[in-house]
């Protein structure tokens, strides 16, 4: 087995229009009207459905810049979708040099914060023992 590694590089974020918004659009109705959506086909939606052509408007823009995979999350206070693009591929050299290095010096900090949670526990226990605390 090896460790093949991949850079996952942001490049940008692209915001749906409000969910409601796009209905509204299609739907032409006013703001101050009651809208009910009633579900059927047996899917209860958690969230709310974006038109495809929008979805993909936003995905070909992505794609357009250079993003090879997409994230999509869901904003119920806002009621839109978050896109954000990513390209991916493999890491060179200089990234995973950096990786590395990174991963050790976490690894070296975390070791030393270890040691002087000890010598702190240590220095309290002998200063419960001369203070007849233990």
């Amino acid at each position: 087995m090896k460790n093949i590694f991949l850079e996952q590089r942001f490049i940008k974020e692209v915001i749906s229009n409000n969910t409601f918004d796009s209905i509204q659009t299609k739907f032409d109705y006013n703001e101050d009207d009651i809208i009910k959506i009633i579900e059927t086909g047996g899917r209860d939606s958690i969230s709310h459905p974006i038109q495809i052509n929008s979805l993909q408007k936003h995905i070909n823009e992505l794609n357009e810049i250079g993003c090879n995979f997409v994230e999509i999350s869901y904003h119920n206070n806002q009621q839109e979708y978050e896109l954000c693009g990513f390209l991916i591929d493999y890491a060179n050299d200089d990234v995973i040099i950096n990786y590395k290095n990174k991963e050790d010096d976490y690894r070296k900090t975390l070791s030393e914060i270890n040691e002087l949670e000890l010598q702190i526990k240590n220095i309290k226990l002998e200063y419960n023992k001369r203070n007849g605390k233990i």
